[in-house]
């Protein structure tokens, strides 16, 4: 498998921990995508 070919288990990866981070906030809402927070804000890392 290429490198490329692997992306879609990391995209998976980073997807189960975002809903395993928000399972334990509730009521709670998901908004993907951080393309107005910078890294480095405390949003970013969520």
């Amino acid at each position: 498998m290429s490198r490329e070919s692997w992306k879609i288990f990391q995209i998976m990866a980073e997807f189960v921990a975002g809903f395993e981070q928000l399972s334990q906030i509730q009521p709670s809402v998901s908004i993907f995508g951080s393309a107005r927070i910078q890294p480095g804000h405390p949003y970013y890392a969520l």
